[in-house]
């Protein structure tokens, strides 16, 4: 798989590769991404350590945008207002407390496996997406 260009105005999103839910999360992103806005990228990926560093865990959804890194829910606000459309009304979540925002996010990441389930592997895009991922 080829590694596209990193645009500064091209939006790459971060997510655990093995994770059920951020998998969901990923495909319906893709869906709803009509302008093919989004990269991604597994933080198990070589991609995500070289520009990453170490210092990430797989429990974190990573947003980087503009040379900004967002992280848990800001991404989660970020990549909704991106996408536009209703998606913006997420803005909201700006009003609560990051501190709250970011309790509710890991007490879902935690058990994420759990609930959702977790591949061996990452799970590999399928051909006509496969230019949007990064590995």
């Amino acid at each position: 798989m080829r590694t596209p260009e990193i645009s500064h105005n091209k939006p790459v999103v971060f997510y655990d590769g093995v994770c059920g839910l951020c998998n969901r999360s990923v495909q319906s992103i893709l869906k709803k991404d009509k302008k093919n806005t989004f990269l991604f990228s597994p933080l198990q990926s070589t991609f995500a350590k070289e520009k990453l560093g170490e210092s990430y865990t797989v429990s974190t959804i990573i947003l980087y945008h503009q040379h900004q890194i967002y992280l848990r829910s800001d991404a989660i606000i970020k990549i909704a207002t991106i996408l536009g459309g209703i998606y913006k009304i997420a803005v909201i979540g700006y009003l609560i407390p990051k501190l709250w925002r970011d309790a509710c996010y890991n007490y879902i990441a935690n058990r994420r496996y759990k609930w959702f389930g977790k591949y061996d592997s990452c799970k590999l895009p399928n051909h006509n997406k496969a230019q949007r991922f990064i590995l």
